[in-house]
């Protein structure tokens, strides 16, 4: 009595008879000889017999059901999930996966760029303001009862030249506040009663 195997080997269907392997390229046309005999033959002809008995993998209880079994194995002419169809499956679900992971990356990637960007803009503000801290200013100041007027600007500017930058300080509580709102240098310090602080 001979032991064969039969196994689906992606797009053969592998049979080894006694130790000798037959490949049979799929599909494969299957036919149920007299005495439960299995031919297998690919479309160039190649044919491989065995009897339904001889057959120890796949384990099935009737030689219909063995059929079945090796129809199953046959994606290509039975349209089932055979091992290269499942394969494929397999590989377009990982594929799937591996787009899902490549946005939630990019889209941490353009945090992280988001991130270097604002980081840069401060870097590149306290690069101005250090370059503006180092330099020497003509400073004027006025002062009442109330408040404390400072201005700053290029030695040698006219109290009349939109050159300044002005703060005022409320002598009580230390609060200091900017003419215009902002510590731009283009206020007039001739004008510094008069502007309005926030």
């Amino acid at each position: 009595m001979a032991v064969v195997t039969i196994t689906d080997d992606g797009s053969t269907i592998k049979v080894v008879k006694d130790g000798n392997v037959v490949q049979i390229a799929k599909p494969v046309t299957i036919q149920k000889a007299p005495k439960d005999e299995v031919i297998l033959e690919d479309q160039a002809g190649k044919k491989v017999y065995f009897f339904y008995a001889d057959v120890t993998v796949p384990v099935e209880a009737s030689i219909d059901d063995l059929i079945d079994a090796i129809e199953d194995m046959n994606d290509v002419a039975a349209g089932g999930a055979g091992a290269t169809e499942a394969t494929q499956l397999a590989v377009l679900a990982a594929v799937d996966g591996l787009e899902a992971k490549t946005d939630a990356v990019k889209a941490s990637v353009d945090a992280v760029k988001d991130e270097v960007d604002n980081v840069e803009e401060e870097l590149a503000n306290i690069k101005t303001e250090l370059q503006t801290s180092n330099q020497e200013y003509a400073i004027r100041q006025d002062e009442d009862a109330t408040h404390r007027w400072t201005g700053l600007a290029t030695p040698g500017s006219a109290t009349s030249a939109a050159v300044w930058q002005i703060s005022r300080e409320t002598i009580a509580d230390g609060t200091v506040l900017w003419a215009d709102g902002d510590s731009n240098f283009n206020n007039i310090w001739n004008d510094h009663l008069t502007l309005t602080y926030s």
